[in-house]
C-alpha cells in the first residue's frame, strides 16, 4: 500500500529552496525530517533536546524562531516556507 504524501512545504537552507513531500506522522517532528532529507553535519546535534540552537528554522519568514525539534510533521505545514536559521551558527 502507498501512502499519499499529502503535506508539502518549501525548505530553505543556505540560498537552495527543496521541495518537501511528507504525511502525517512520516517523521518524528521536522528535526528529524530534515536530517533525514538534508544530511548536515550541524543540525540537530542535542538530539532534539532544544538545546544546542542548531535546528532554528523560521515558519512563513516569521521572525520568530522556532526549534525544528519542536514542530511536529502535521497539515499545519502544508504550503510552508521554511528557512533554516541554525545554520548561521555555523561557518561555511
Amino acid at each position: 500500500m502507498q501512502v499519499k504524501k499529502d503535506i508539502q512545504f518549501s525548505l530553505y537552507c543556505r540560498g537552495k529552496q527543496l521541495i518537501v513531500d511528507t504525511y502525517l506522522n512520516e517523521f518524528a517532528d521536522l528535526r528529524v525530517l530534515i536530517m533525514a532529507k538534508l544530511h548536515l553535519d550541524f543540525f540537530g546535534e542535542c538530539g532534539g533536546m532544544g538545546r544546542c540552537v542548531t535546528c532554528l528554522v523560521n515558519l512563513n519568514s516569521d521572525k520568530d524562531e522556532e526549534f525544528a525539534c519542536q514542530i511536529p510533521i502535521n497539515y499545519s505545514l502544508h504550503n510552508c516556507t521554511i528557512k533554516l536559521i541554525g545554520d548561521r551558527l555555523v561557518k561555511s
